[in-house]
């Protein structure tokens, strides 16, 4: 069979890739109804791998194209890597080196100046720590003088709360008594009522009886 029939089975919207997919999937659901999925689904993976094994030539290229393909970023990081391998091989093969070293500065120096940076670290880092406690200090100060403030509100709020308190008890009292004594007043005042009342009856009543005695003698 020629390559270009090979492409013709191969090409997708040819009448031979029809034909080919048409029989895999014949093969794939005679296998189905025959030897069930799972083993079905055993048997095309085989045929995957013997297809792989006998077919592919160059496997490793193969599987870096569809390990890039999954994992685009993986591929991304490892372009870079080689990108930066190779600009450090063109940097180190394009540099001259001299056989006599250059002429540096003196041992003591970096020695000097790592001493004078370690003393600047460490007022720097004195500083920092004097204004961290001031700070600290000052807060703790107007946290305290904050706190003070607030009892002293609360204590006077308490007063004012105690004095409405007696303030109400007094006038409840004052009520209460300005009602009995109301009620005492009306009392009295209907109790007169029914005593005069009761006299009249008994005066009315009085001359009744008297009324009849005249009349039956």
């Amino acid at each position: 069979m020629s390559d270009k029939r090979v492409r013709k089975y191969l090409q997708v919207g040819t009448m031979e890739c029809m034909l080919l997919c048409m029989g895999v999937a014949l093969l794939i659901g005679i296998g189905f109804f025959t030897l069930g999925f799972w083993r079905t689904l055993l048997l095309a993976v085989l045929l995957l791998i013997g297809m792989f094994i006998g077919g592919v030539t160059n496997k490793r290229e193969m599987m870096s194209d569809i390990s890039n393909k999954l994992f685009p970023a993986r591929a991304q990081q490892a372009a870079r890597n080689l990108q930066l391998a190779d600009q450090v091989r063109r940097t180190v093969n394009s540099k001259d080196f001299d056989d006599e070293p250059e002429e540096g500065p003196a041992a003591g120096e970096p020695a000097d100046q790592a001493e004078e940076a370690v003393q600047e670290a460490a007022g720097a880092f004195a500083d920092l720590t004097e204004e961290a406690k001031e700070t600290v200090q000052e807060a703790a100060e107007s946290a305290a003088y904050t706190l003070e403030s607030l009892d002293d509100q609360a204590q006077e709020a308490a007063a004012e709360v105690k004095e409405a308190v007696k303030d109400a008890a007094e006038a409840a009292e004052n009520f209460a008594e300005e009602k009995a004594q109301e009620i005492s007043e009306a009392a009295e005042e209907a109790a007169d009522a029914v005593e005069e009342s009761a006299k009249k009856a008994a005066g009315a009543a009085g001359e009744a009886a008297a009324g009849l005695f005249e009349q039956e003698s």
